[in-house]
């Protein structure tokens, strides 16, 4: 997508349902290797440079327990190529839940959607009925989650840009709800920290 990107920070190019081929190889395998927790990719958010490259991941944490709790968080990694075909990968940060999602007979939590991806169209459906904010536009890229409440509440994963020349890309959730007249509305926007 071509941002311009500030020093030491993230280039972010939301890519749902795939990640760089040796991020998906070996950083996913170091990731895997923890005791406790399962991850599974959603999106690649972006990447930094730093000493080596650090890639940013939003993911799905699993963990193994007899209830297991499914959260969305998002992943650093850090690779150091180690040669032409193999890098070196280390956990730079696992961050804090960003939607926690409906255990079997849990209510008010978010149900996770069974293949990101092929929610993007409507996300992008959603958004389009909603009155949109001025002074930044936002891409919508899926459907993160939904809460059923009086209509349906959305978490929509988007990339965000400042309207302004040379603007950077930043990730955000949009939290839309839509109403049981059919109308949207449009809740909050978290910017991602990563």
């Amino acid at each position: 997508m071509g941002t311009t990107m500030l020093a030491g920070g993230y280039k972010v190019d939301i890519a749902v349902g795939a990640l760089p081929q040796k991020v998906a190889t070996y950083g996913m395998e170091v990731l895997n290797d923890l005791v406790g927790a399962k991850y599974e990719p959603v999106a690649y958010l972006g990447s930094q440079v730093v000493n080596g490259i650090n890639h940013a991941i939003l993911t799905v944490q699993t963990l193994v327990t007899a209830s297991p709790v499914k959260s969305l968080r998002v992943v650093v990694l850090n690779e150091k190529p180690s040669s032409e075909t193999k890098s070196d990968f280390t956990i730079v940060t696992i961050g804090s839940p960003l939607l926690t999602y409906a255990s079997p007979g849990m209510t008010g939590g978010y149900a996770e959607p069974e293949d990101f991806a092929k929610t993007a169209p409507e996300a992008a459906a959603l958004w389009s009925k909603c009155r949109q904010p001025i002074g930044k536009t936002y891409d919508t890229k899926c459907v993160l989650g939904t809460q059923v409440v009086a209509g349906t509440n959305y978490a929509i994963l988007a990339e965000s840009k400042v309207v302004a020349p040379g603007a950077v890309a930043e990730a955000s959730i949009l939290y839309l709800w839509s109403k049981l007249d059919g109308t949207v509305e449009l809740n909050d926007i978290a910017d991602i920290d990563f």
